[in-house]
């Protein structure tokens, strides 16, 4: 019995880990969208010159479905400042000209981009250490136990 309770001490703590290391990877790989669905609205905007509702729907068309108006239900890795950051895009879309939603866009994407450059060092520093810990404190607790 106490074999499986170290057993399932080391599985948890390692979970742990793995999972706080896959979090990273996800928040990198959400901005990433993010940028890109900041882009496209760009791009339609300047190509189309279409209706908000319309340019959601074009984008939507492009990007696999995902709605720039609706992006932020399935982003669940992001931290507040990215949620921040997107909701601001968001509230601020389709409130200028032509030229004003263009610089509009093209500001937002430099934001988030440099939000996933650094969420992508984030990820290069950190993730192999919360693997790591997750290991190594599964160990320590099972020693203790012991």
């Amino acid at each position: 019995m106490r074999a499986l309770g170290c057993a399932l001490l080391f599985a948890a703590s390692t979970l742990a880990g793995l999972e706080r290391a896959r979090r990273l990877a996800t928040r990198t790989r959400q901005l990433r969208q993010a940028v890109e669905l900041v882009e496209a609205v760009g791009a339609e905007i300047r190509y189309a010159a279409r209706e908000l509702p319309a340019v959601c729907a074009a984008v939507a068309a492009r990007q696999e479905g995902r709605r720039p108006d609706t992006f932020l239900r399935s982003a669940d890795a992001f931290s507040p400042d990215d949620r921040q950051l997107f909701e601001a895009f968001l509230q601020s879309l389709g409130g200028s000209d032509l030229a004003g939603q263009l610089a509009h866009c093209a500001h937002y994407a430099a934001l988030l981009r440099e939000q996933a450059e650094r969420a992508r060092q984030t990820e290069t520093q950190c993730a192999r250490l919360y693997a790591s810990l997750g290991v190594f404190g599964g160990l320590a607790l099972v020693i203790f136990w012991i």
